[in-house]
């Protein structure tokens, strides 16, 4: 998988205008309402006092909550890394996301999280590829919700957070080429990754990234995201 195009970069050309196509139009901005100034002034004294207090709470609480956030995906991954079977653990991670807040650095937390739990234990063999006409273990459903919740916050995320799902569904990815025995099956949640950039609602970023990084340098992700946009 990631095939470098360094000799046939001509049978992927139409794609150097992807960034193009993926690209929104631009929206006119909305003029803000004229405030007299001196009212504004007047506003922002009487709030300042209260507005310094809330902001000191929000942050102390926001704090003690990432703390603790912290010391319990961290217990939750050093377990995961002793054991072979790991559904409690892996379900309680799961727990952990806020699919109310996908820019919350909770989220970020949880699904770099996993994406290092899933890595090892693909890397370590633990990890039950499922064999043609076998029924999927909950193993590999956990795996395909967890790449389903990347897309997810991808496309309903702002910022920097579509940009970090697209790098850890892309890292796993590439773990699964290099340790999923049927190839075949390794790009079936890659039309769901594209939907995602496309749709993606601050996406101008996370498009650019995409093209950049991965179409014009990887020539199974052209064969693909053609396949996922035709």
């Amino acid at each position: 998988m990631f095939k470098t195009r360094r000799y046939e970069r001509e049978s992927c050309t139409e794609l150097t205008t992807l960034g193009a196509l993926f690209q929104r139009p631009l929206v006119p901005p909305v003029m803000a309402p004229i405030t007299d100034a001196s009212t504004s002034k007047k506003r922002k004294a009487a709030t300042d006092g209260r507005g310094a207090s809330k902001a000191k709470r929000s942050k102390d609480e926001t704090t003690g909550n990432n703390s603790e956030l912290d010391l319990r995906a961290q217990k939750l991954e050093n377990e995961l890394s002793k054991t072979t079977d790991g559904k409690t653990q892996v379900s309680e991670l799961f727990s952990l996301f806020d699919s109310v807040a996908p820019d919350s650095e909770r989220n970020v937390k949880v699904a770099i999280c996993l994406c290092r739990v899933f890595s090892r234990k693909m890397a370590a063999g633990d990890f039950p590829w499922p064999k043609s006409n076998e029924e999927v273990g909950w193993q590999m459903r956990e795996y395909r919700s967890y790449q389903s919740t990347l897309q997810q916050f991808l496309q309903r995320g702002h910022g920097s957070t579509p940009a970090t799902m697209l790098k850890l569904h892309m890292r796993m990815l590439k773990e699964e080429s290099l340790h999923n025995p049927s190839s075949a099956e390794i790009f079936d949640s890659f039309s769901g990754l594209v939907s995602a950039i496309i749709g993606a609602v601050d996406g101008t970023e996370v498009r650019k990234t995409f093209a950049a990084e991965y179409l014009q340098q990887y020539q199974d992700c052209c064969y693909y995201t053609l396949g996922a946009i035709s």
